[in-house]
């Protein structure tokens, strides 16, 4: 039984060690301070009203949460054994909830297409990625993107965004991204994806 409580826009999760490999064995170096951690969602607080909009929880217990380094609150208490932290609503990058990987609010997420820099030598997997256009296939719109940006975004639709932003998420093999709307830089027409990817 779960002794807290999380107040109003706020989360309590059971922190998860970070994924250090990949289902296949290979070993993730996190260099970034934008990886996010992870947490298994314990609590739930109410949706928070602010002046302008209200923060409906993007989450539910049993989920696992992907959040921001650096702004959670660590909870030590001599009532439990394991690590715990208390996370804003807006601090959500990434609901996992089963197989799915969900935006929070007005984010996006993609899945990562990884190009091929030559067609006559063999290119490492590794540096094939650290050379890779980023293109992504939109997977997960937050509830309020499309609401509040332009162009719409649905899920299949093809995205630009800079090497250096977003949030990287790697579950099992897959790489995906949580991009805030600013990060978007550009929707790709599908009669134009093939060249790129």
């Amino acid at each position: 039984m779960n002794k807290f409580q999380a107040m109003k826009g706020k989360v309590i999760v059971d922190v998860l060690e970070e994924e250090n490999q990949t289902s296949s064995g290979l070993h993730i170096v996190r260099k970034s301070n934008k990886n996010p951690l992870r947490g298994h969602v314990m609590s739930v607080g109410r949706d928070r009203i602010a002046p302008k909009r209200t923060f409906k929880a993007p989450c539910k217990i049993g989920d696992v949460v992907h959040y921001k380094k650096g702004t959670s609150f660590q909870i030590n208490s001599q009532f439990e054994k394991r690590k715990m932290s208390v996370i804003y609503f807006g601090d959500i990058v990434g609901v996992q909830r089963g197989e799915d990987l969900l935006a929070s609010y007005d984010n996006v997420v993609v899945q990562v297409f990884y190009k091929d820099t030559s067609d006559t030598i063999i290119i490492p997997e590794v540096l094939q990625k650290r050379m890779a256009s980023f293109v992504g296939n939109v997977t997960s719109v937050g509830p309020e993107y499309n609401e509040r940006w332009d162009p719409t975004l649905n899920r299949g639709d093809i995205i630009l965004f800079p090497r250096d932003e977003g949030f990287p998420i790697v579950i099992g093999d897959e790489a995906y991204y949580s991009l805030y709307p600013e990060h978007i830089k550009g929707k790709i027409n599908q009669e134009d994806v093939g060249g790129l990817i």
